[in-house]
């Protein structure tokens, strides 16, 4: 054979070659040559041999080597084979890489402190979509604020061999949430020339979308600055438009007050009731002039027309 491995099993004279060229094949996957074993696999089919167990030794050879998803396709043909045998043996691979998944996103549910809401137990792994059953728990901690657990869970099905633009998605969308925008945005943009159409437009979109929030927090953090330095109006058209594309955000929200508040004149008066009274009406004031800004932008916009 090539690349030097010297044949135990598989010899020119043998009598049975399928089960030689199997018996060398499991040999070379054992010791850690699943690749060969592949290729040996592939040469004899490409011979005009046929067997479920050619497959199924491609099969071990592929999930040996980390592709799990096409490790399963082979599985899942064979689940309706004729060979009874061959069939079953599929049917236990398949049912050992959910349960061995699901083992792995329970760990880290513990770990984090999280009963799961979508996982089955292993032992229910059997009838288990747990790739698809993954995405769901990592969508649901992550809107719950646990973005470590959502990464850990898409890493760890990673990890195992499985594959989906999906997983790299969510994957991006807690690298997000816990401040590591780059990473994410590296995700995407490897994302965007994938060859599922549905997923390459979700990265592009995301990569626009957390740009543009990169570019909001920009003006924050300018903003911010023009405010310690004691320069409220600069502060308050940076901020502005910051407010304006995520107004939802408290910390801008508060920064545009005090931008506004800063150009307030000093209040009169000097009893309690004064000050109070004085610390509502700036309130007030703030409040009137966010609108009146708002009502502005959309005006010069055109949407307020």
């Amino acid at each position: 054979m090539e690349q030097g491995h010297q044949p135990v099993h598989l010899r020119p004279n043998s009598a049975d070659l399928l089960t030689a060229a199997l018996k060398e094949a499991i040999a070379l996957r054992e010791q850690g040559q699943a690749a060969l074993s592949l290729e040996l696999l592939r040469r004899l089919e490409a011979g005009g041999v046929r067997s479920p167990w050619i497959r199924d030794n491609m099969a071990r050879a592929l999930h040996s080597q980390g592709q799990t998803p096409a490790a399963t396709a082979l599985w899942r043909e064979l689940q309706s084979h004729r060979d009874r045998q061959a069939a079953a043996a599929a049917d236990q691979m398949l049912e050992q890489l959910q349960r061995q998944l699901l083992e792995g996103l329970h760990h880290h549910c513990r770990f984090h402190s999280w009963p799961p809401r979508h996982l089955p137990s292993p032992e229910q792994a059997r009838n288990a979509d747990a790739l698809q059953l993954a995405l769901k728990e990592a969508i649901a901690s992550r809107d719950a604020g646990k973005a470590g657990l959502s990464l850990a869970l898409m890493e760890e099905a990673l990890n195992q061999g499985w594959q989906s633009p999906w997983l790299h998605d969510n994957r991006a969308r807690a690298l997000v949430n816990l401040g590591r925008g780059d990473e994410a945005l590296a995700v995407w943009q490897e994302l965007s020339g994938h060859s599922d159409a549905a997923a390459a437009a979700m990265a592009r979109e995301a990569i626009a979308q957390q740009r543009e929030q990169e570019r909001l927090q920009a003006l924050v953090e300018q903003g911010r600055q023009r405010l310690d330095q004691g320069e409220p109006q600069q502060a308050e058209a940076l901020l502005l438009e910051a407010w304006l594309g995520r107004p939802e955000d408290a910390t801008t929200q508060q920064l545009l007050e005090r931008a506004i508040h800063g150009q307030q004149p000093a209040a009169a008066g000097h009893d309690l009731l004064d000050q109070e009274l004085a610390a509502v009406n700036r309130q007030l004031a703030v409040q009137e002039r966010m609108q009146e800004l708002l009502e502005q932008r959309l005006s010069t916009s055109g949407l307020g027309r």
